[in-house]
Order: structure tokens, then C-alpha cells, then sequence
């Protein structure tokens, strides 16, 4: 379907929030695993993982958009693209 959530809202959004405005808690969830399985795709993606997992148990699993913004290279926007762009190729079957 298209772009929603972006990849800002999904961060800075309650996932009981996400579900209940928009689409079903299991694309919420697939959008959420399919940033994770983005990330594991290269090494430095697998650092930033860490990097914001870190971040997040630091502040007790809040401020996860600002976590995204300082540990991933290029921040949300450079990320997006390249998330939708491996978001769509799975969609496809690649």
C-alpha cells in the first residue's frame, strides 16, 4: 500500500496509538520488524542497532525518535529511503 506510517510517526508514535489511528496492530508490528531486519542487512547498520538499543534501555525505552536521530547514520531521513526501497523488495519476494 503506500508510505504510512513514516518511519517518524512509527518512532515517535504508542504503538496502541499507531494501531488505533491507522493501520492494524500487525502491520505496525511487520513495519517495526522490517526496521530491524533493514539494519541487520549491513555491519554498520548492526552497530546503530545497538547503538539505539542502547540508547533506548539508557532512558527507559522512551525517546526512541531522538535515539533513531543520533544513532543511525544520516538520521531518519536518509534512513527512510533506503527502508522503503528494502521494504518494498521484500514485499516482492527479493
Amino acid at each position: 500500500g503506500g508510505r504510512e506510517p513514516s518511519l517518524r510517526r512509527l518512532l515517535s508514535s504508542s504503538w496502541t496509538s499507531l494501531a488505533e489511528e491507522g493501520p492494524h496492530d500487525h502491520t505496525v508490528r511487520a513495519l517495526a520488524w522490517s526496521v530491524v531486519d533493514s539494519l541487520m542487512r549491513t555491519a554498520e547498520g548492526r552497530r546503530a542497532l545497538r547503538a539505539f538499543m542502547a540508547h533506548l534501555e539508557e532512558h527507559g525505552g522512551r525517546r526512541s525518535l531522538d535515539a533513531f536521530e543520533r544513532t543511525v547514520p544520516g538520521g531518519i531521513a536518509a534512513f527512510e529511503q533506503q527502508w522503503w526501497a528494502h521494504v518494498e523488495a521484500r514485499a516482492r519476494g527479493e
